[in-house]
Parts: structure tokens; sequence; C-alpha cells
């Protein structure tokens, strides 16, 4: 019977296998669990699709993958469809697909969940890491697709607000390349510094419109959710609209519901700041005119000096200053010359004969420092005599005439502070100015 059947090599069966199942499927739709992914440097991607009983090996190739808006990793569903095709060399059959979807929301929620859990242990979205947001800053970094309606809503809010300088760093925001690039926009605001000719942000605004769960993944992504926790700067995070969740904004130091609110909570209101100014600015009027008023009344309440009392008080000041200065001059005279004869009296004959000149040279020392100290003295009692002396010009009542008052006092000198009573009828008063003095009398 095997005398009948046909003979084939290896090769050729194995072409007409590929023929018959790349004709007979030329193109088919697979629901199955990703499984053994592995992303070749080349940029394909090689996986396996798998259910419960069966397991066909995928491809990828690397201008399909980059158009893929979702993450493929071990453990999601998805349906994929593509060609069937067969692999001579080892006789293996697979699937090149050119088209994926995750096999419903459910898919990408189990995978954000699983990471959201992995993340939160770690301590990324704890509130204690979170940084607090400059209440005026200068520069605003904003990380976003340079078209579209999302800068366009920012930049307009700012204007109305208090607008500071904005610097926008475009990225996309969607597929393969926007974690990369969110990620490297995040760490480049970091690391400016003054040797740039770039301004360092005080916040960071990051920001995408609405979309789908598939549309916003880069930013559940791993790469951008460490580039944020790691963020010096503190970061605002819009991402899509106000029901919308991402990884994102759990790590972020501050989350808005919308672009247009981070633009709002990143910087006050100009009518507010102008607002508040005011109202210090008010504030500080009254406080300049309250103390102005109270120096007034305690320069009105002040009494002057009662001169003849004062110039006793620092004449004998002056005196004993002035009697201390020749017991002090004894005194040192003393010390000076006691020191001389001890060193004296240490010099033997033969030390005397030895150091003769020497000993002559230092008792001239001695007299020029005894001398020198002397005059020092002097000096130092002068100064305090002359800073006694100032002080007597400067607390004198004739420097309070010379600012515009009148010193009252009696023909028997005596003064009258501000008590009228102490004035008789008909009594003859003087009125000393800075320039002159004149006479008046009581009436009533």
């Amino acid at each position: 019977m095997s005398g009948n059947i046909s003979e084939f090599s290896v090769s050729e069966l194995a072409n007409q296998l590929k023929n018959y199942i790349e004709e007979r499927f030329s193109y088919v739709k697979i629901k199955g669990e990703i499984s053994g992914f592995k992303k070749h440097s080349s940029g394909h991607i090689y996986f396996s699709l798998k259910d419960d009983n069966a397991v066909i090996s995928a491809i990828m190739w690397k201008g399909t993958s980059s158009k893929l808006s979702f993450p493929l990793e071990d453990g999601i569903q998805v349906i994929a469809s593509g060609k069937i095709t067969t692999y001579i060399g080892r006789s293996q059959y697979q699937i090149i697909v050119d088209f994926m979807q995750p096999d419903g929301v459910g898919a990408l929620m189990m995978l954000l969940e699983k990471r959201k859990l992995a993340l939160s242990q770690e301590g990324l979205f704890d509130v204690s890491r979170k940084k607090p947001i400059p209440k005026l800053p200068k520069v605003i970094g904003i990380i976003t697709s340079e078209t579209g309606a999302v800068i366009k809503d920012i930049i307009h809010r700012l204007k109305d607000r208090y607008m500071p300088h904005t610097l926008l760093l475009p990225v996309a925001v969607q597929g393969e390349l926007a974690a990369k690039q969110v990620a490297y926009a995040i760490r480049f605001f970091n690391e400016l510094t003054s040797h740039n000719n770039i301004p360092e942000p005080d916040t960071i605004i990051v920001a995408r419109g609405g979309g789908s769960i598939e549309d916003l993944w880069c930013f559940n992504e791993e790469i951008v959710v460490r580039a944020i926790a790691n963020s010096r700067i503190p970061i605002i995070s819009a991402i899509g609209h106000e029901t919308d969740f991402t990884l994102s904004d759990f790590v972020a130091d501050l989350r808005a519901p919308t672009p247009t609110a981070a633009a709002e909570m990143a910087v006050p209101i100009k009518t507010e700041l102008l607002s508040i100014l005011n109202h210090y600015q008010e504030r500080l009027n009254n406080a300049i005119t309250n103390y102005l008023k109270h120096m007034k009344i305690s320069l009105n309440k002040t009494k002057l000096p009662q001169s003849k009392q004062f110039f006793t008080e620092l004449n004998q000041k002056f005196d004993f200053l002035y009697q201390k200065i020749p017991h002090l001059l004894q005194h040192t005279l003393i010390v000076k010359q006691s020191a001389f004869s001890s060193l004296s009296t240490r010099l033997t004959f033969t030390h005397l004969k030895s150091y003769q000149k020497n000993s002559f040279q230092k008792s001239e020392f001695l007299y020029e420092k005894l001398i020198r100290s002397i005059k020092n003295t002097l000096e130092n009692y002068q100064n305090d005599i002359s800073s006694y002396g100032r002080l007597i010009e400067i607390t004198s009542y004739k420097s309070v005439l010379e600012r515009g008052f009148a010193v009252v006092t009696n023909e028997q000198g005596k003064f009258i502070t501000h008590n009228p009573v102490d004035i008789n009828k008909g009594e003859k008063l003087i009125l000393e100015f800075s320039d002159g003095k004149s006479e008046v009398k009581k009436s009533k």
C-alpha cells in the first residue's frame, strides 16, 4: 500500500502545507491571552496566544507594534487579527498580527489595578510625599501636545489670571512613544540649572485631553509614574476629563479635573492679588498713622529735664573722673617701677657685666611702655569727658528749643511744665525760644 503513496522531500511537504494553510486561513481573528511576551532589539514583538487547551505563536512587526495604543504584557486578554503562516525551518505555524485590541475594557482595568497596587505598596502614592504648589510661580512648565485644544485652553486661562513665564515642552500624548517622551520632559525640566538660558519652572503641568482608557494609557506606564514621583518640582496632573483617572493622577502633587482647571490651580486670579495688595496697603497706612499719633501724644506729654539738676550730676561725674587721674598715674608708675626693680635684682654681677647693654635697652623699653600707658589712659579719660560733653549737648533743653518748642519759667527761674494751675494771676512769665526770650503776663 505504501508503494502507491507519492513521495515528497521534507521541503516539498513543508511548502505544500504552508501554501494550503495560507490559502485556507488567509485572514483570521483570534481571541486569547498573551504569554511569553518579548520585544526584540529590532522592534519586532514575539509572543504566544493561548487559551485553556492550546497555544499558537504570534509575531508583530515593528511598524505595526508602534501603532499600538495600549501596552502588551503577559496576562492581557486580547483580540488579534492577522494572517496564518508557517515557519518552514521549524515546521511551525504562527500568526502575523497586523491589528490588536484588548478583549474589552476589563482586560486593561485588571492590568491597571495590578500595577496600581504594586506602586501603592512602594509608597509612591502616599500623601506625605506630595509637595505644595507655589502660590506665585514665576515660571510654569507645560508638558502636552503642541497642537490641539489643551495647550490653547491652558494659555488662555493663564492670560485671564496672573500670567507667569510659560515654557511648553511638546510631547506625544498617545501611542508607543508617548510614555518615554513624557518621562523625558519631566526629567528635562528637573535638570535645568542657572547655567542654562532656559529658566527653571516652579510648577509643572502634565496635561492631555479626554479619551478612552487605551488613549490615556501612556499616563499609566511606570516610566511616567516614577518620573513624576522623582520630580523635585511640584507637578499638577490634568489628564482627560473629570471622570478619567490615571496612575499619574495618584502620584502627582495635585490632580486637576481638566487642563483648564490645572491653569486655575497653578496661578491666582489677578484681581484677587490686587485686592490682597490693597488690603495690606490699607493696613500699613493705618499702622503708620496710628504710630505717628501715638508718638505725637507721647511727645506732648514729655517733660523737659530740670537743667540745673542734670548739669549738677554731670559736673560731679566729671570731678570724680578728674580726681582719679593722678591716683591712676601714680599706681601705674609704682607697678612699672616694681617690675623694673624685680628684674634688676635677678641680675648677678656676672650677668650685669655680660648683659649691661641689653639691660639698659630693656630699661628704655619699659620707660617708653610706661609713657605710652600713661598717654593711653589720659586719652581714654579725655574721650569719656568728650562723650559726656556731647551727651550734655544732645540732651540739653536748648536742642529741644531748636525743634520749635519753648521753655516757660517764672521770674524766679522755676520751670512751668504742663499744668496752668501753677501760674498765678498777673504773674510775669518768661518764654525762652531758640533765638531769644520774651516776657508775658497771665491775665486770668
